[in-house]
């Protein structure tokens, strides 16, 4: 079955059950009040293992997916469980933001600085393990500049200063190059996919940017294409482009109308989390983070799409729970 099937039928449906932990740790997060010590140190225990696995194997994006929902619904927490008082910025008489003033507190900001540095000082680390790996030392400017890998340019300055800069200063100057580069690229290899592709009506009609899901079927012995061989047809690979990217791949310009759709589904989820929805909090906080990293990156590819099924499972078990699922607090007499 090649290598995306090496764990077999238990491998696949492992892999679609793993992500309840961390739905479980959102749940968690957001009704702390009514869950004892025991609960909470179990919970947050295994729901944080996704990321500590990603940790030790040297993965990036499942880490800022993760991370960055967790703070979002940290965020919607703040907002149920405490009081706080609010900072209006304003233009003239209109107001641009409404924001808790406990934002601006130290105990806030000195914690957020220290975890984006000690990201940015991982991701200088993953990149120093990859280069070592594939043993590219000085030669690492030839490979990212060529046309069909990373395609940058690097400046003579900055060539002549990596040259005569001690080996942890290479690895700091390339791991904040690859850092910028990382955010930056996605718009313009979007571009390049567009003008790559022969067809403008799609090729794959949501395999490409589902693939997790159609494994499963290929499990059972589906004629399904593998991802490498979905992949064929890019012609730049290991690159992000952007949100749209897979949807172009999969539907060409068809694509804007399942856009369309996909807009109308975010806005009705984030109606119902407004209104204070558990199920929906959550599901928001994850549908944010893809939505604030649409730029640069598609987060419901790959391994990611799990999250999202996931989330759609959570809905199901809230509405047809007995009673309806709900939480609440128990107050002492």
């Amino acid at each position: 079955m090649g290598k995306e099937l090496t764990g077999g039928a238990v491998g696949v449906i492992a892999s679609i059950l793993y992500p309840f932990s961390f739905l479980a740790l959102l749940v968690t997060i957001y009704n702390y009040k009514i869950f004892n010590k025991t609960h909470l140190f179990l919970i947050v225990s295994f729901g944080l293992y996704p990321i500590i696995e990603t940790f030790f194997m040297g993965g990036r994006t499942i880490i800022a997916l993760l991370g960055t929902t967790i703070i979002i619904v940290s965020y919607a927490s703040f907002f149920k469980n405490t009081t706080f008082t609010i900072v209006k910025f304003k233009v003239l008489k209109t107001t641009l933001a409404s924001l808790p003033k406990f934002l601006f507190k130290k105990k806030v900001i000195i914690p957020l600085a220290i975890v984006s540095l000690l990201f940015v000082s991982y991701s200088i680390k993953v990149l120093d393990t990859r280069l070592t790996r594939f043993n590219y030392g000085d030669t690492v400017f030839k490979v990212w500049e060529q046309k069909d890998y990373q395609w940058v340019k690097f400046d003579k300055d900055f060539k002549e200063a990596f040259y005569s800069a001690l080996p942890n200063e290479k690895s700091r100057m390339l791991g904040l190059f690859s850092l910028k580069h990382y955010f930056a690229h996605g718009v313009f290899e979007y571009v390049r996919l567009v003008n790559d592709l022969e067809k403008t009506t799609g090729y794959h009609y949501g395999q490409y940017e589902f693939n997790v899901f159609f494994k499963f079927f290929r499990v059972f012995g589906a004629p399904l294409k593998s991802f490498d061989e979905l992949n064929d047809i890019v012609k730049r690979k290991a690159v992000y482009q952007t949100f749209f990217g897979p949807f172009y791949i999969d539907f060409g310009l068809f694509g804007i109308v399942l856009l369309f759709f996909w807009g109308r589904f975010s806005k009705r989820i984030y109606t119902h989390a407004k209104r204070g929805h558990t199920q929906y909090i959550i599901f928001y906080g994850y549908l944010s983070t893809i939505i604030i990293t649409s730029i640069y990156l598609n987060f419901l590819m790959g391994s990611s799409s799990y999250y999202l099924f996931t989330f759609f499972i959570s809905l199901l078990v809230f509405k047809y729970w007995p009673n309806n699922l709900t939480f609440i607090a128990k107050h002492k007499l």
